[in-house]
């Protein structure tokens, strides 16, 4: 920041308001350690720190208004140098994203500041990031990161968001090059030999994709892991065909009414980039294809996030095995499929916490109220966009099993605790307190492992899916039989119905 030290005669005193931490976690640690930072600007110039983390700008109304947009703290200024300070509390562990307005001559300070979890100081070891694989490099190249709401931003961050709640803030550097190139040289191998690899060395696949593909290579990876690879080998010309027929009128005019809400600020989807055109033909390609279904609203996110790795036709490929392999029958018209997986998500969530499935089931909140838009998206709604592309590697490596396991943690780790429990006596309350996911929760370090941890293993998830399947057919049964004997009621009172009537009317000709 500037060096000059602002002028005792020409600031008047700041009086500043506290500002109100986030609860504390379990460790005892905040979700957000504040820092103190110090702003000073001599004569009404403004004071822009070298890093660009921190800007402060000075109005004709003696305004000073500082935009935080990095971890990076500046330079404390000396104890003698200013009377006049601004209190602004950042994340240390995560990048706040945060605009604290402070008015000198007034009485107030406006904090509008999202604060949002995270400590610099919380290793991978605390948080138990155990090394599955026979890399001797525990860091990965996908840092940890909080998602939370920012200005627009002329750079993009590392996932190519300018703007919006998609928008990343870095929390610790990147691994050394070196690091980062040796990981990516181990996938290279690994994709060159993938008929092998996947055949021989499995577990060492699921190993590095639990630890999180390279960017670099992510793109090339999905489209292996999903075997679209394969379906593209064996139809190299249905993506150029689908694309010179017309469609089903009302197919082609949802997409284009839903092709402005995909990721609105991320590069390839502004106005000006190819994101949307392409997220058009991948979703007109598809929704012919699968003529049965056609088009679904959910499917557009899932199309944009694989636009952001992939050439379109790729990405037409990966949504083909993602809809009809992955997520088979949740765009179907009934969804039945999903209802089928909610009431699994509910029954596992018995055994990995108790409490929360009790609470759920008091209020009578069903599954779809909350897990619909999770399942649907693949968690591209839900999570920060480092967690997302962390569950998206292992979901396509490992199948539909990975959302049921980040639901779960979801459930648990929100809901969890006794003193939120209380703070819902009802499901109103409930809810929106499942729609705003708390950030410590959605970090993507700490529900990988989570993930990891949760008491439950494949085995018992088949069996639930088998017990939640066969209790389904018991309902169906008996929906059918008393549909069925409804029936015959009906039948049998428009026979006695009739009968009467022509009753009536021998009657009436008798009498005349």
């Amino acid at each position: 920041m500037n060096d000059t030290a602002p002028s005792e005669n020409n600031l008047p005193k700041v009086e500043a308001k506290e500002v109100e931490m986030p609860p504390k976690l379990n460790d005892g640690k905040t979700e957000t350690e504040g820092t103190e930072e110090e702003s000073g600007s001599p004569n009404g110039a403004p004071a822009v720190d070298t890093n660009n983390d921190v800007a402060a700008t000075t109005t004709e109304n003696n305004t000073i208004t500082i935009q935080v947009r990095s971890t990076t703290p500046p330079p404390q200024a000396a104890e003698d140098q200013t009377d006049a300070k601004a209190s602004v509390s950042s994340t240390v562990g995560a990048a706040a994203a945060a605009i604290t307005r402070i008015e000198i001559n007034g009485s107030n300070i406006k904090d509008t500041m999202n604060q949002v979890g995270g400590d610099r100081d919380g290793s991978r070891s605390e948080l138990g990031m155990g090394d599955d694989d026979d890399d001797d490099d525990d860091a990965s190249d996908i840092s940890s990161v909080i998602n939370a709401p920012s200005v627009i931003s002329q750079t993009p961050d590392r996932y190519g968001f300018l703007g919006g709640e998609q928008y990343t803030h870095e929390s610790e550097p990147n691994p050394p090059p070196e690091v980062i190139r040796k990981r990516e040289m181990k996938w290279l191998n690994m994709l060159s030999h993938w008929d092998t690899t996947m055949k021989n060395s499995f577990k060492t696949v699921r190993n590095r994709c639990r630890k999180g593909i390279p960017r670099s290579v992510r793109g090339r990876g999905w489209y292996y892991l999903c075997g679209a690879v394969y379906l593209h080998k064996k139809n190299p010309d249905t993506f150029k065909n689908l694309l010179d027929q017309e469609g089903k009128p009302e197919c082609i005019e949802d997409i284009r009414k839903d092709l402005h809400r995909q990721f609105p600020w991320h590069e390839i989807f502004m106005e000006d980039g190819h994101g949307q055109e392409d997220l058009f033909r991948v979703l007109k390609a598809y929704s012919i294809l699968n003529e049965k279904d056609g088009y679904c609203q959910a499917q557009a996110p899932i199309a944009a996030t694989l636009l952001m790795h992939m050439p379109a036709e790729e990405a037409f490929w990966c949504l083909v095995a993602v809809c009809d392999k992955y997520l088979k029958g949740y765009y179907s018209p009934g969804m039945e499929q999903l209802q089928l997986d909610g009431d699994i998500l509910f029954g596992l969530l018995k055994r990995v916490s108790p409490p929360v499935y009790k609470h759920l089931k008091k209020q009578k909140i069903e599954p779809v109220l909350y897990m619909t838009e999770w399942f649907l998206c693949a968690y591209t709604r839900t999570l920060p966009w480092s967690s997302v592309l962390r569950v998206w590697d292992m979901f396509l490596c490992e199948g539909v099993k990975i959302l049921f396991r980040v639901g779960l943690v979801l459930l648990k780790y929100t809901l969890g605790r006794t003193e939120v429990l209380k703070q819902c006596p009802n499901m109103y309350d409930t809810l929106p307190v499942l729609k705003n996911l708390p950030n410590y929760v959605t970090h993507e370090n700490f529900m990988v492992v989570q993930m990891k941890r949760l008491d439950i293993s494949d085995d018992q998830m088949r069996r639930e899916h088998y017990k939640q399947v066969m209790k389904r057919k018991k309902v169906e049964k008996k929906k059918a039989k008393l549909e069925a004997a409804q029936k015959k009621v009906q039948q049998k009172e428009g026979r006695s119905v009739s009968s009467s009537r022509q009753n009536v009317s021998i009657s009436q000709e008798t009498a005349l």
